[in-house]
């Protein structure tokens, strides 16, 4: 029985583990693509043609 719980708890350390990394890099592709929406959003104002274009 005790062997099971030891299994039990690598598991579920294994398993937070996994799951910190997948927030983490999520959140990372999150800025990332924050990141290039806003130099999208940002180009208008350093180009004054892009913004007659979009209006």
């Amino acid at each position: 029985v005790w062997k099971f719980t030891e299994d039990c708890m690598y598991q579920m350390e294994y398993f937070q583990l996994e799951m910190m990394f997948c927030l983490a890099s999520t959140y990372y592709d999150l800025r990332i693509s924050t990141h290039k929406a806003f130099q999208e959003v940002a180009k208008p104002t350093t180009q004054p043609e892009g913004i007659k274009i979009r209006t």
